[in-house]
């Protein structure tokens, strides 16, 4: 399940954001971190991660404040809360790209990727609207998004594992 306390989700990224605690009080939330897997015991947790979805893969980009918010909210809409055939309800069609095991506990956290959040939504709108994308089309989409946004930071949830959690097929502290 996506989950906002992962390592990289939503409640860990905004922590350490000026106001981000009155913010989500606002919103019916805590700021608390990361879950510790540590405490789940020997329960079997299974925490899965899309990139692009800033519950469980949140990005933010100090330098680019408005992108940051324009990509998190693309991905919520079409990752996080979408149906789409890009999103959680159709894992089988994303790229399966790591596993990791945390050291304490019995959690896994299985890393998927997906395209970036502005060619979804440009997916989204084509599909609702009864226009067919190729595959083609959606990797053109994917590539033009990449130099103008935060796309290097939708990838960095694996290249920060080794530094956050651990590495692939390793366990995770």
């Amino acid at each position: 399940m996506s989950d906002p306390r992962s390592p990289w989700g939503i409640k860990s990224g905004l922590q350490d954001l000026p106001f981000s605690a009155p913010v989500m009080a606002f919103l019916g939330a805590e700021s608390n971190g990361a879950r510790d897997p540590g405490r789940t015991g020997d329960t079997k947790v299974v925490q899965v991660v899309v990139k692009g979805d800033p519950v469980a893969g949140w990005q933010w980009d100090s330098v680019r404040p408005v992108s940051s918010l324009l990509v998190n909210g693309a991905g919520s809409l079409v990752i996080h809360a979408g149906t789409g055939k890009y999103s959680y309800a159709h894992l089988e069609n994303l790229d399966h790209e790591a596993t990791y095991y945390s050291k304490n506990g019995n959690t896994t956290y299985e890393v998927y990727d997906t395209y970036h959040p502005f060619a979804l939504l440009q997916y989204t709108i084509a599909d609702a609207m009864g226009i067919e994308v190729s595959d083609a089309t959606m990797r053109e989409w994917d590539r033009q998004t990449f130099p103008r946004t935060t796309r290097a930071r939708l990838r960095s949830i694996s290249d920060s594992a080794a530094r956050s959690v651990g590495s692939r097929s390793e366990p995770i502290a």
